[in-house]
Order: C-alpha cells, then structure tokens, then sequence
C-alpha cells in the first residue's frame, strides 16, 4: 500500500510539474506574440504613413496643388501616433529609447516639411527644394533606418524569448520524463 501511495505521489508530481511548465511557457508564447504582433503593426503603420506622407508632400512641392497637402497631414499625424505608441508600449528600455528617438527625428521631418511648404507657398521654389534636400530627405532617410534598426531588436528580443520558453519546456519534458521512470521503477520494486 505504501509503494502504491508512492507511486500516485510520483503521478502527482509528474502532472503538476508538467501543468505548470507548459502553462508558463503557452503564456510566454502568448505574451511575446502580442508583443510582436502590435509592435510591428504601429511599426509598418508609421513606416507606410511615412512614406504616403513623403509622396504627398513630393507631388505639392513639384505641382503646387494644396490638395496634396491634406495626405501630408494625416500621414504625418498617422506616424506620430504610431511611433508614440510604440515608445509608449516599449517594455525594453533601448526600444523605449529609440522610439522616442524616432519621435524626435519626426517632428524634425514635419517642421522641416512645414518649411518647404511655407517656402514653396511664399513663391520661393528654389528654398522649398533646397529644404527638402538639405534637411527634409536626410532626416526620413535617418527615420526609415533607425526604424528598421529597431524592428531588428524586436526580433532579435522576440527569439531570445520564445528560445528561453522552448528551453523551459524541454527541461520540463526531461524533468517529468525522469519522474516518470521513477514512478515506474518504485512500482516494480
């Protein structure tokens, strides 16, 4: 009676051992694919906003009509939000960092933006395109890589994750495979 009671102690162990474990890692798995998921969706979000904004504003200054600029504005505005969700929602400090690093370049893109479009509004084409070529394309071009830079920690914090959780459950495995073999050694002797 006392090996049976041994044995159905060894049972119980295996079980929750193995409940616990694979409960952790399926809410590791579930966190990290939340994380990505919104992470990546503000992340193309404000990189096509941007984009659609740059185009937008492209065509204002080669045509001159102001219907172009209302594209300018909701991508800019569209970028914003994104990117301030982004550095909002971080939970990694250098990701954080960097969002607002991308905040930062943004609002630099926009004034200098805002001032070619004044330029070009004021009849002064030749300082609307100087603008854009001496501060408004080097700081997009800095935007569009630093945001791919940080996609890349992203990913490369979300497969040191999901290796930290296929770890846990691999030694769970071998931890209720070596209980087991226990349990059915203690119930032959």
């Amino acid at each position: 009676a006392t090996g049976y009671g041994v044995v159905l102690l060894l049972l119980g162990v295996v079980a929750g051992v193995g409940v616990t474990t694979l409960s952790r890692t399926a809410d590791t798995f579930e966190e990290l694919i939340h994380q990505r998921e919104q992470g990546l969706v503000h992340a193309l979000g404000a990189k096509a906003a941007l984009g659609s904004a740059n185009v937008e504003f492209l065509r204002y200054l080669i045509t001159g009509d102001e219907r172009f600029l209302k594209g300018w504005e909701s991508g800019t505005a569209q970028a914003r939000r994104d990117l301030a969700e982004l550095q909002g929602t971080s939970r990694i400090a250098e990701l954080k960092a960097g969002w607002g690093e991308a905040v930062r370049l943004h609002t630099l893109w926009e004034e200098a933006g805002g001032e070619a479009i004044s330029a070009k509004r004021a009849g002064r084409q030749a300082d609307a395109l100087r603008i854009r070529a001496e501060r408004f394309q080097p700081i997009r071009d800095q935007l569009f890589t630093l945001i791919d830079r940080l996609v890349g920690i992203e990913r490369a914090h979300a497969k040191e994750i999901t290796q930290s959780a296929v770890s846990d459950a691999s030694r769970a495995t071998w931890g209720m495979l070596v209980v087991a073999g226990l349990t059915i050694v203690s119930g032959i002797v």
